[in-house]
């Protein structure tokens, strides 16, 4: 790979035409001073690496994959097979009108409320234990795909919750109701909306709930804003420092105001 270093002119350098019609997407750019040291190997060892590194056997070597605690389709398939076992009638419905409730309702310190099933309360802790559903654990981003939290099915049931806002326009979230200062959004403004949103504008105002939630509990560490912010950032709708998140390369290679390291 080429290197090269910034300049604002290639002036008095040999072969610069050369040089940048060798330079092409991935190359490493770095300062003039950078360069010298680099070359001078006075504080790097340059793409040689160190002779006694040679050693070391690669092919070895195993790494454990990292494999993500979350999964659409595996958690729906879990659901699946419980609603299919499950000792009730209607489970799907039950279930259904169980997470449309805590999203709209909240939940928080051991407190899941009641729900309303054909003019009937349900005890939303009751029914989500009895479908196998886990609660307080400490760490859901530990737990394998296949685990069924709360938070988890609220995040899987996203399109439902929000079809259910749009159909019950007269129903607002407690996120919406207690935290959103400029009142607009109603349907895309909810817990774990942030993996349902594509706009701009229903993301920057769910964000605004979030950071109003997160200044009036001020323990949150990370908050929920930045989570939130995350998910967006990686699916593109949001962007960082003005530039569009992607993990594409540039379709061209950079060829203004850039100068060879000299061999």
């Amino acid at each position: 790979m080429q290197g090269v270093a910034e300049s604002k002119t290639g002036e008095g350098i040999p072969n610069l035409g050369e040089a940048l019609a060798k330079f092409s997407v991935g190359d490493v750019q770095i300062t003039p001073d950078r360069a010298r040291l680099f070359q001078a190997e006075e504080q790097y060892f340059g793409v040689q690496g160190i002779p006694e590194m040679k050693q070391i056997d690669v092919t070895s070597i195993k790494v454990k994959k990292v494999v993500d605690s979350y999964n659409d389709h595996t958690l729906w398939n879990t659901v699946k097979t419980c609603l299919a076992n499950a000792d009730m009638t209607d489970a799907q419905q039950k279930l259904a009108t169980c997470i449309i409730t805590l999203a709209v309702n909240g939940y928080g310190n051991g407190n899941y409320g009641e729900a309303i099933y054909k003019d009937e309360k349900m005890d939303i802790k009751q029914i989500l234990v009895s479908l196998g559903v886990k609660f307080g654990l400490k760490n859901e981003a530990k737990c394998s795909p296949e685990v069924m939290t709360p938070k988890r099915l609220i995040r899987l049931y996203r399109v439902v919750i929000h079809d259910y806002l749009v159909a019950h326009p007269d129903v607002e979230t407690y996120l919406y109701r207690k935290y959103l200062v400029d009142k607009k959004y109603r349907e895309y403004t909810f817990q774990m909306a942030e993996h349902y949103i594509t706009l701009k504008q229903h993301a920057d105002s769910l964000l605004a709930a979030y950071h109003e939630l997160d200044r009036m509990a001020l323990s949150r560490n990370p908050t929920i804003a930045d989570k939130g912010s995350f998910s967006f950032r990686a699916r593109g709708v949001l962007k960082v420092r003005g530039i569009p998140f992607s993990k594409e390369l540039p379709g061209q290679p950079v060829q203004q105001g850039v100068v060879p390291i000299l061999d």
